[in-house]
């Protein structure tokens, strides 16, 4: 396990993408920080496939510089909390994924507020108990958050343009 180290100007950058910062956007901060320790960084060097179509897919792409318009990210939606990054020199590759990060009490408030059955009290101070959240995840030790895979699959064939 390599050591990671806080980037404030990727959490900048996170942050101005996602226009907000919440708890999925720490999750998807974490496990590309994860990505980078392990195989390195930039929109040239690596592959990232994204399990699910959350806030988390912004924190991948302004940590690794992964994008769906450089066409090295792609979305496979299935709802899952995961994160497979390739090393395009390579081929080397980790899978990332696991739900340990997601706190069951802010979910359930979460899902409360959603669905009208929030207490005025639990709406008034969901957006600064999102803001805890988020915090508390980015405060958090990566490698506790995720499990992390070596994997042999093959790169991923991104979008093309037709001519």
């Amino acid at each position: 396990m390599t050591a990671l180290t806080f980037d404030q100007a990727a959490l900048d950058r996170a942050v101005a993408l996602h226009r907000s910062l919440c708890p999925g956007l720490a999750v998807g901060i974490k496990a590309a920080q994860i990505a980078v320790a392990e195989l390195g960084q930039g929109p040239e060097s690596l592959v990232a496939l994204v399990e699910s179509d959350i806030c988390a897919v912004d924190g991948v792409q302004a940590v690794t510089g992964c994008t769906l318009g450089n066409r090295n990210i792609v979305l496979r939606d299935w709802g899952k909390n995961a994160y497979t990054f390739w090393r395009k020199s390579d081929g080397k590759a980790i899978r990332v994924h696991g739900d340990a990060a997601w706190d069951p009490g802010y979910q359930a408030l979460r899902k409360r507020v959603a669905d009208g059955k929030a207490t005025e009290a639990e709406v008034a101070s969901f957006d600064s108990v999102t803001e805890e959240e988020a915090q508390r995840i980015l405060a958090g030790d990566a490698w506790e958050l995720f499990e992390v895979t070596a994997i042999t699959d093959p790169i991923p064939q991104t979008s093309r343009v037709d001519p």
